[in-house]
């Protein structure tokens, strides 16, 4: 369906009632390590809850937000509940379609309330608050990181520390983690490089391109080889191909998830063999420029 197929007082009235469904499913909640993976019919409700404000968002971006100014209270004390990973997770993915598909002046005063918390939350024991920050970090800074300047550096190191001291945990819920981690690192590489200087730069290269290739989060790592690797050789390949260890690497990677692409059934799959076939060929057309 097309944008604004509902009009303002029907959305404002399903933000209502998806917003008292979500507070009662919370209130009623008990433990302080409860995340939404737990399998339970109060966590598929909530996140099925979540879903549907973000495909309002993004149908209804024209009005979503001033519909829901009125929520933004509730949003921040989930936020900084110091109860339920749940509700910290929950805020994170609102604030993240408000980015996404509503930019506003008035975001700009949510972003120092916001991202300190999700630097803060990037170290929480739960995995999935770990996700969501790290993620969410990326999303801010591709849609507003000019709006976010002041926090440019600590969400950089945050983001670049975090792949560091994690890329070798083997457990999948860490790997998915630093695979998120790995997305948002280049997405303020590609969408945020003037808020970095040009020793931030590189290193977040190296960090990026090492820490190739992406399996476990199959929907992000397609959009990483497919999207965000073309686009940042693109932007960054004079810094890349004087790396011949990089241009290796990055070439072996792109070569060998183009094999796994044509193997396999799925449409995600067969969608990006020819985005992987045009940055196999243009890569090898960087590398054999770079032996004359």
């Amino acid at each position: 369906m097309g944008e604004n197929w509902l009009d303002c007082s029907t959305v404002n009235m399903l933000l209502g009632n998806i917003m008292r469904h979500s507070i009662s499913i919370i209130d009623h909640l008990e433990g302080d390590d409860i995340d939404m993976r737990e399998d339970t019919e109060s966590m598929k409700t909530l996140k099925n809850l979540t879903e549907m404000l973000g495909t309002i968002a993004k149908t209804h971006s024209s009005y979503y937000f001033s519909c829901f100014m009125i929520h933004i209270p509730f949003l921040l004390s989930l936020l900084n509940d110091n109860r339920l990973v749940c509700s910290k997770i929950f805020a994170i993915c609102i604030f993240d379609d408000l980015v996404m598909y509503r930019q506003n002046n008035f975001l700009n005063n949510m972003y120092p309330l916001f991202i300190p918390r999700m630097i803060e939350y990037s170290k929480s024991s739960s995995y999935e608050l770990r996700q969501a920050s790290l993620f969410g970090l990326g999303i801010i800074y591709k849609n507003a990181g000019n709006n976010c300047e002041i926090f440019a550096e600590q969400v950089f190191n945050t983001i670049f520390e975090y792949i560091g001291d994690n890329k070798y945990d083997t457990s999948e819920d860490a790997g998915i983690v630093v695979e998120n981690a790995t997305s948002s690192l280049a997405q303020i590489l590609l969408y945020a490089s003037n808020t970095l200087d040009n020793s931030q730069i590189e290193k977040g290269i190296e960090r990026v391109i090492f820490s190739l290739p992406l399996h476990l989060d199959k929907v992000e790592a397609i959009k990483v080889h497919t999207e965000l690797l073309p686009n940042l050789f693109e932007l960054y390949q004079n810094k890349i191909c004087e790396k011949q260890d990089q241009l290796l690497y990055l070439s072996s990677v792109i070569e060998k998830e183009l094999e796994i692409a044509k193997r396999m059934e799925y449409q995600l799959f067969k969608d990006a063999v020819g985005p992987l076939t045009e940055f196999a060929k243009l890569i090898e057309g960087k590398m054999y420029s770079t032996k004359e």
